[in-house]
């Protein structure tokens, strides 16, 4: 892939994860009932796990299993195309080996995911304050 194509996909993965990754506003709400500060590293904890724990979330499972997945399947494909075709040293092969890819999208799923958790954190902290 070329670096305007790694940069399009990123962008519309992306903005894909964010979305199923951000609950409704009513999942991330602070549920203290007494007077108690809340610190931001509570917070993240929380925020954390229910970031995870609503419907949309496993939408971004299934997105995340179905790229990593597709981009397996596309290098082995490459590879198996180029013997059996009898292709020799004139074939342009992947510059990259797939383990980058794959790599890099779990890398990237993960800072979306902390993101995602950053955001409803100060969120929480608003909502616990009031």
């Amino acid at each position: 892939m070329q670096l305007h194509e790694i940069i399009i996909f990123g962008l519309v993965w992306g903005s894909l994860m964010i979305y199923f990754l951000t609950p409704f506003n009513q999942n991330v709400s602070a549920d203290t009932q007494d007077q108690t500060i809340i610190t931001f590293s509570q917070a993240f904890k929380k925020c954390l796990i229910k970031v995870v724990l609503h419907k949309k979330a496993i939408l971004a499972g299934i997105l995340l299993i179905s790229t990593i997945t597709y981009f397996g399947f596309y290098f082995y494909s490459t590879t198996t195309y180029i013997k059996a075709h009898g292709e020799s040293e004139f074939t342009k092969l992947p510059k990259v080996d797939d383990i980058y890819y794959l790599v890099g999208v779990c890398i990237y799923a993960v800072i979306l995911y902390f993101c995602a958790a950053l955001n409803w954190s100060g969120k929480y902290l608003k909502n616990s304050s009031k």
